[in-house]
C-alpha cells in the first residue's frame, strides 16, 4: 500500500513511500486516515474539512494509482473537534468516487486514526487545484450544482436503535437560487423508512417539498439509519434541481435482529400466527368478538394493527396459513363457521364453506402442502378436510386413525403430517387419505402430542421433531426410522405448545424453537440435540410459533401477548 500525505493549512500534499503510518514524524493533530474503495484508477485524492477548505494529492497531479493507500491530514491548532472530513477520487478534472462526509472525533495534538470508504461514482468537472487552502478548492465549477457524496454506507446497527449520523452537502455555484426537489425514498426497495435525512431548517421549504438554497451557498444534511427489521437494509432517493440537475442518493445499512415483546390493546384471545417475507410482515388471528380478528405486524411503529382493510365480517378465528408462490400472497384463515377464508394480494376475503357436518365446528389448523397445490385442514371434533388451491374444490372429510390435534407442513416427499393425541402420522400422495405412521409403528411414550415440525437439511434429508407432555422432545433422523429424545437443559421447562424452525444454510444446521408455559424464556436447539433457553421480553404462556425462511420469528400468547425477533 503506498501512502499519501496532506498537511492542511502548513504543507503541501505530496507522495510519499510506503509508511507504516502516514502521521510519524508529524508535530501536531494528525488524521491517520486509510483510504479504500473500488475505485480502478485516480491520479489525485482531494480531501475537504468543514471551515478549513480543501488539499488535492499529489499537486500537481502524477501518475494513477489506485486503492488503497493512507494519507495524514494535519489539522492546525485552530481546529476542533470533531472535524466533518470528506475524500473524493479524481481522474484528471473528474470525480470518479467520493466517501460520506465522515465526523471524526480527536484529541488536539494527538493523532486520530481513521478510515473513508470510496464509492464509485462520476462528479462535476473540478478543474485545477491550487496550493492555497481557499475555500474554492473543492467547489464545483460556476453554473453547477455538487454533493458531498451520494452513497451512504452505515455500520451495522440494532433494529429500533438508531445509527451516528453522516453528512451531506449540498452547494450552489450558479448565479441564481435554486430548489431541489427531495422524493420520497424509493418504495422499490421497500425499506425507505429505514433512512431518514434531515436539512437544516435554515434551507428547508416545506411546501416545496424539498431545499432551497442561494447563489453561491451551502445546504447541509444528516442521515441516519434506523433499521426496521434484520439483514441487509437499502433505499434511494431521486433528487431534481431547478436548474435541470438530477442526483440520486443511496443508501445501505445492515439491522441486527432483536427480540421484543408487545401487547395486543383490547385484550384478545391470539389463537394462531403465520407471516410472509420479501417484505416481512406477521399476521395474528383470535378472537374479540370486537371486529375482524385479523391483526398485521407494523414493523416501523412497533405495534399491531386490526386488519385495517376490514376484509371480511367479524368472526372468531383459530387458523391462519400464508401461501406466496413467487405470483401472489395468499391469506387463509378459518374459525368457527364451518368456513374457509381467502385473501389474495390483500383484497377482500371470498369464502368457501367447508365440507364439515355438525354445529359449531372449528377450523383448527391449516397447513399447505409441499407443492403448494392443496390445503389440509382439521377441526376441532378429529376430522379433516382437503382444499384444492387452483381448482378452489374440497374434498372429504376424512376420519384420522388417532385424535387430530393439528396439521403440519411437510416436505421431501411427504405432503403433510397430521398430529395425534400420541402419535406423527404422515400422508404422502396429494390423494392418500390413510396416513401412515412415520416410523412404522406407534410413538409409545409419548401421550401428549402437541405439535410436530419438518423440514429438511442441506443434503435434503428430511427430519421430524415433536413436541407433548409433560417435556418431551422427539426427533426422527428420517421419516421411516423410530424417533429418538432430545431434552431440555432447565429441568423447569414442562408441558411444551409448539415448535418450529428453518434450515439455516449458513449455520448448516437447523434453527428451533420450543414454546409454552416457560416465563421469559423461549427453548433454542443447540448442537447434539440439546435445548438451551433464550431469555426474551414478556413472561406469559406461548401457545404458537413461526419461523421464517430468513430465520424471524413471532410467538403468540395468553393475555394478548406476542414475542418477536426479526
Amino acid at each position: 500500500m503506498r501512502a499519501l500525505t496532506l498537511a492542511l493549512v502548513t504543507t503541501l500534499a505530496t507522495l510519499s513511500g510506503c509508511s507504516s503510518d502516514p502521521c510519524d514524524g508529524k508535530s501536531g493533530t494528525c488524521i491517520s486516515a486509510r483510504v479504500e474503495g473500488a475505485i480502478p484508477s485516480l491520479t489525485q485524492l482531494r480531501i475537504n474539512v468543514d471551515g478549513l477548505g480543501a488539499k488535492s494529492s499529489p499537486d500537481p497531479a502524477g501518475s494513477a494509482f489506485s486503492l488503497p493507500v493512507k494519507v495524514a491530514i494535519v489539522l492546525p491548532p485552530t481546529a476542533t473537534s470533531p472535524a466533518r472530513v470528506t475524500i473524493e477520487a479524481l481522474d484528471g478534472a473528474r470525480v470518479v468516487g467520493s466517501s460520506a462526509t465522515v465526523a471524526v472525533t480527536f484529541t488536539p495534538g494527538q493523532k486520530q486514526s481513521q478510515t473513508f470508504t470510496l464509492s464509485p461514482g462520476a462528479g462535476p468537472d473540478l478543474g485545477g487545484g491550487t496550493d492555497d487552502m481557499g475555500p474554492g478548492d473543492m467547489q464545483p465549477p460556476p453554473g453547477q450544482i455538487s454533493l458531498s457524496a451520494t452513497m451512504f454506507t452505515f455500520p451495522a446497527t440494532e433494529r429500533g436503535k438508531i445509527s451516528s449520523p453522516q453528512m451531506l452537502r449540498v452547494t450552489n455555484r450558479t448565479s441564481m437560487e435554486q430548489t431541489i426537489t427531495v422524493a420520497d425514498v424509493d418504495a422499490n426497495f421497500g425499506m425507505g423508512e429505514d433512512f431518514d435525512v434531515k436539512f437544516d431548517q435554515t434551507c428547508q421549504d416545506q411546501a416545496l417539498m424539498g431545499i432551497r438554497i442561494a447563489a453561491g451557498g451551502n445546504c447541509d444534511g444528516m442521515i441516519t439509519f434506523k433499521p426496521g427489521a434484520g439483514g441487509t437494509r437499502r433505499a434511494m432517493i431521486p433528487l431534481v434541481a431547478s436548474n435541470g440537475q438530477t442526483f440520486t442518493l443511496m443508501f445501505q445499512g445492515q439491522g441486527l435482529r432483536g427480540w421484543t415483546s408487545i401487547t395486543i390493546p383490547g385484550g384478545p384471545s391470539l389463537e394462531a400466527v403465520s407471516g410472509f417475507v420479501n417484505p416481512l410482515e406477521f399476521i395474528v388471528v383470535g378472537h374479540d368478538f370486537s371486529g375482524t380478528p385479523i391483526w398485521i405486524y407494523d414493523e416501523r411503529n412497533g405495534t399491531w394493527a386490526r386488519d385495517p382493510a376490514q376484509r371480511m365480517p367479524s368472526k372468531n378465528l383459530f387458523s391462519v396459513e400464508t401461501v406466496d408462490d413467487g405470483t401472489s400472497r395468499r391469506l387463509y384463515v378459518g374459525g368457527d363457521d364451518n368456513t374457509l377464508y381467502l385473501s389474495t394480494d390483500g383484497a377482500d376475503f371470498v369464502s368457501f364453506p367447508a365440507p364439515f357436518t355438525g354445529s359449531s365446528v372449528f377450523l383448527r389448523s391449516i397447513a399447505v402442502n409441499q407443492s403448494k397445490t392443496k390445503l389440509y385442514v382439521s377441526t376441532d371434533n378429529g376430522t379433516w378436510a382437503r382444499f384444492d388451491i387452483a381448482l378452489k374444490t374440497w374434498d372429504g372429510p376424512y376420519a384420522w386413525p388417532t385424535k387430530l390435534v393439528r396439521f403440519v407442513s411437510g416436505t421431501q416427499g411427504v405432503e403433510v403430517l397430521g398430529v395425534g393425541f400420541s402419535s406423527v402420522a404422515a400422508l404422502y400422495s396429494p390423494t392418500d387419505t390413510a396416513p401412515g405412521e412415520i416410523s412404522g409403528g406407534p410413538i409409545g411414550p409419548l401421550m401428549g402430542m402437541t405439535n410436530a415440525w419438518m423440514g429438511a437439511d442441506g443434503s435434503n434429508r428430511p427430519r421430524v421433531w415433536g413436541v407433548g407432555d409433560p417435556r418431551n422432545i422427539l426427533v426422527w433422523p428420517n421419516t421411516g426410522m423410530m424417533p429418538m429424545a432430545e431434552s431440555f437443559m432447565n429441568s423447569a421447562l414442562m408441558n411444551p405448545r409448539a415448535i418450529a424452525g428453518r434450515w439455516n444454510g449458513n449455520a448448516n444446521d437447523f434453527d428451533l424453537y420450543i414454546v409454552g408455559a416457560f416465563g421469559p424464556v423461549i427453548a433454542k436447539r443447540g448442537q447434539n440435540g440439546v435445548w438451551g433457553d433464550i431469555s426474551v421480553p414478556g413472561g406469559n404462556a406461548r401457545t404458537a410459533i413461526w419461523v421464517s425462511p430468513a430465520g424471524d420469528v413471532a410467538t403468540v400468547g395468553f393475555n394478548s401477548e406476542t414475542t418477536l425477533f426479526y
